[in-house]
C-alpha cells in the first residue's frame, strides 16, 4: 500500500516546527521546539523523535521559514518561502 505523507519544516529564528500530514491531511505527527541557536541538533532531534514513533517511512518533505533555506540545502529538502506556503495552504 502506497502511503501519500507529507512532512513540513519550518524554522524560524527561535524554534523548529514539524508536522507529519497523513493523505487525509491531519496531523500524524507534530513538535514545537526552541532551537536555541542550535537548528542542526534540534532538527536532528525531532527526526529522531519521529523516526521512534512511526519507523522508517517513505514522505515527501518541504521546508520554509527564516532559517530554513541553509538548512534546506543541508538536508535536501526542497525550501519554499513563507508567504508562498502560506497562500497555498489557504
Amino acid at each position: 500500500m502506497t502511503r501519500n505523507l507529507k512532512l513540513g519544516i519550518d524554522i524560524g529564528s527561535t524554534t523548529v516546527k514539524l508536522a507529519l500530514l497523513g493523505e487525509d491531511g491531519q496531523v500524524m505527527f507534530g513538535r514545537y521546539e526552541r532551537h536555541f541557536s542550535n537548528i542542526q541538533e534540534t532538527l536532528s532531534g525531532l527526526f529522531e523523535a519521529g523516526q521512534q514513533e512511526f519507523g522508517d517511512i517513505d514522505f515527501s518533505a518541504r521546508i520554509t521559514g527564516s532559517g530554513g533555506l541553509t538548512i534546506s540545502e543541508w538536508i535536501d529538502v526542497p525550501f519554499v518561502q513563507e508567504v508562498v506556503a502560506a497562500s497555498l495552504t489557504v
